[in-house]
């Protein structure tokens, strides 16, 4: 009896173990599809978010200020040097 309890042991190691890589591989390629169609989600989430943000930026101009003025720009050249010689 001791001896077919060995050999019962031994057979179910190697089994367990035959499995249980067996297994590992099948988890490995799951987890590989999961985690592809995860990363591919998340680039679309991210790219359409960057296209909400330009669309946004397009469609109002930027604010100023209530008090903010528009700066004039002197403009210097040969009209304006003769008008001051005159």
């Amino acid at each position: 009896m001791n001896d077919t309890s060995m050999e019962l042991a031994k057979t179910l190691g190697v089994n367990g173990t035959v499995l249980g890589v067996t297994t590992l591989s099948d988890i490995e390629i799951v987890l590989k599809i999961v985690l592809l169609v995860v990363t591919i989600i998340w680039t679309g989430m991210k790219i359409l978010d960057a296209l909400d943000r330009d669309a946004d930026r397009e469609e109002t101009p930027r604010k100023r200020g209530k008090n903010a003025k528009k700066k004039a720009i002197p403009r210097r050249g040969k009209e304006g040097s003769q008008e001051k010689n005159s």
